[in-house]
């Protein structure tokens, strides 16, 4: 993660996978930026722990980036996200499979 999650976003990043992996819940993510029109545009974000029993052994990611006016330059938008950007929901998903309590019982943490 090092080497592909730009450092404004690292510390969000890493606490996003390091829930994931403790608690073996699937964590969904939206942050929001605006693009060079002054449009919302969010990064939907969630992280699928995949394992056996109750050991997270990988964590898949899939990003999605969204405007509800429509269009937007991937480009010139990614980097309004490393420069600035804004959480506006995270929640956990707890899993059907695995038996893992959350430490404080919040499945949805609001930012």
């Amino acid at each position: 993660m090092d080497e592909v999650v730009p450092v404004p976003l690292k510390s969000f990043s890493i606490e996003g996978a390091t829930e994931c992996a403790s608690s073996g819940c699937a964590i969904y993510t939206v942050f929001a930026t605006f693009d060079a029109k002054g449009h919302r545009v969010d990064c939907e974000r969630l992280l699928l722990p995949l394992g056996e029993g109750s050991t997270v052994q990988q964590i898949v990611a899939s990003l999605q980036l969204i405007s509800l006016k429509g269009e937007f330059e991937r480009k010139s938008v990614l980097s309004k996200f490393e420069t600035l950007s804004e959480v506006v929901f995270a929640g956990r998903i707890r899993s059907g499979s695995m038996s893992v309590t959350a430490n404080d019982g919040a499945d949805v943490m609001l930012a």
